[in-house]
């Protein structure tokens, strides 16, 4: 944001006086400006170096603090490659087609501005009248002083025009627009645009004050100001117009999903989860609230990262009470400081192969696995696994899917609740842990006393949402619940029919606020 400013600054200078740009003196006072100007990212090797809890990217060297203001870590496509294919010769670039889309993804965000409550007809007709108002304003202001109203034009279309251009998304979340294998971007992007949403209500403001003036200027009163002044009230519209899609007040979903996972593990636990949806939670449920500061959070979206393995490694477990704490890393042998004892970025799978890890035996399958290679979140998965199954406990979040799974875990894992967990010896049926189609082993009694007795999000995800839940990208939250009671209803069907209708009341519930209901 600090350097998408520059063109507005330098079409300005340019239109005053470009001689300026000669003088020393002026060259000088720029420089003092922008490094103030840039000094507010000194806070991120400041903070970096006093090792916070998620030390992200490490950035407190200047090579660390570079890959992390060029968000390396996130691997941003070419503004030349289509983001939507890998990166390499058999990316076809970017399309015409592709721009245009990503074109009418920030017009949809520009949409969402002024009446998102409101039905896709009022959105448009809202949007119409607010670019309108806007360009009269723009209008206004290049009447009223054309300098200032050049860089205001240079600004605008550099946070909207150039920023599209430049971020290259992927289709947009919500954009209706698909093809087999071609993935929309995880969740909204809208929240990069928002620089120029603000800009554009500044023109809004110039807008409704020319419409002001040209009233007044037509009603033959002194008090004509007090006759016009209601004009100002459209800038109210958008407040109302998503004060439902905005506000996320007595929501507690994620909350609740932080406390009740951490709950479901044992004592110094390694919990493995994928992406922000299912690991913010819990940061957030260990480190402002303070509980369960014992468990890791292992995530696998960055352990492909060697600076995240490394902190694993490195963070003592918070303390247990009535149990003493481990005094091991979770690797033995990788990311201790030592030269050379980082994982490679992935290893390239030849086929199908089995072999030994710590006390389990895994196939690993290519065609199972969707790719011929395990990248490092998995080669650290599987050290992990060989140095302390049957040592310490170590879960996959249910968030994660298949992914242990398509490890050649299967036949190790039991559910309980939200969490799955990895047993040192295959599991072994019995009037506890059944194998049920499609959900693998369970531990039904556990998984039962957790939902109804343990879990507070399950009821918190059930209330009833009229206009459902108000952010589609993030409702897996609610389907790790849903599967919880499904599981239940499922397994005691025939055993304990009133418990099995209990918890079907509740799943349907909690489907009924997501995109997945039932009609």
């Amino acid at each position: 944001m600090g350097l998408l400013v520059g063109p507005a600054v330098l079409v300005y200078v340019l239109w005053t006086d470009p001689g300026v740009l000669l003088r020393p003196r002026f060259l000088a006072a720029a420089l003092v400006v922008a490094i103030v100007g840039l000094s507010v990212n000194l806070f991120i090797p400041i903070r970096a170096y006093l090792d916070p809890y998620l030390n992200q990217g490490d950035a407190w060297t200047w090579a660390n603090l570079r890959a992390v203001l060029a968000r390396e870590q996130f691997g941003k496509p070419s503004i030349f490659a289509n983001p939507m294919y890998p990166l390499g010769e058999p990316n076809p670039g970017r399309s015409i087609v592709l721009i245009g889309q990503q074109f009418l993804n920030y017009a949809q965000y520009f949409s969402w501005q002024f009446g998102h409550d409101l039905s896709l007809v009022w959105q448009g007709l809202l949007t119409a009248l607010f670019t309108l108002i806007g360009l009269l304003g723009a209008r206004l202001h290049w009447k009223a002083d054309r300098r200032s109203a050049i860089a205001m034009t240079a600004l605008v279309v550099t946070l909207s025009v150039a920023l599209v251009f430049y971020l290259n998304f992927k289709w947009g979340y919500s954009q209706r627009f698909s093809a087999a294998g071609l993935p929309h971007e995880v969740r909204e992007r809208d929240y990069f645009f928002i620089a120029s949403f603000a800009v554009w209500g500044i023109w809004v403001g110039f807008g409704l004050a020319a419409i002001s003036a040209w009233l007044a200027a037509r009603i033959p009163s002194p008090r004509a100001w007090a006759f016009v002044a209601p004009v100002f009230l459209l800038a109210l519209i958008p407040l109302f117009g998503n004060r439902l899609t905005a506000s996320r007040k007595g929501e507690t979903v994620a909350r609740d999903f932080g406390r009740d996972l951490l709950a479901s593990v044992d004592p110094y636990a390694l919990v493995i989860t994928t992406g922000d949806n299912d690991t913010f939670p819990l940061w957030h449920t260990q480190e402002v609230e303070g509980i369960r500061r014992d468990v890791s959070v292992m995530v696998l979206s960055l352990a492909n990262t060697n600076w995240y393995l490394t902190q694993l490694q490195r963070r003592p477990p918070g303390p247990y009470p009535g149990v003493p704490a481990p005094t091991t890393p979770w690797m033995s042998s990788y990311y201790r400081g030592a030269p050379g004892d980082t994982f490679p970025p992935y290893v390239v799978l030849q086929g199908a192969a089995q072999g030994t890890i710590g006390p389990i035996k895994v196939t690993l399958d290519p065609q199972v696995l969707g790719r011929p290679f395990l990248d490092r979140s998995e080669l650290a998965v599987f050290q992990i696994i060989k140095d302390q199954l049957g040592k310490r406990p170590i879960y996959f979040s249910t968030s994660t899917g298949n992914i242990a799974d398509q490890l050649g875990l299967s036949s190790y894992l039991i559910g309980e609740g939200l969490v799955r967990r990895l047993m040192p010896a295959p599991v072994v049926p019995n009037d506890s842990i059944r194998f049920l189609e499609g959900r693998g082993f369970v531990n039904v009694p556990l998984t039962k006393r957790l939902a109804f007795d343990i879990y507070i999000g399950g009821k918190s995800a059930a209330r009833r949402r009229p206009r459902g839940w108000v952010d589609l990208p993030s409702q897996n939250s609610l389907i790790g619940y849903v599967f919880v009671y499904d599981t239940i209803a499922a397994a005691l069907r025939e055993r304990e029919p009133a418990v099995a209708s209990r918890a079907i009341a509740v799943r349907d519930s909690i489907l009924a606020n997501t995109s997945y209901a039932i009609p």
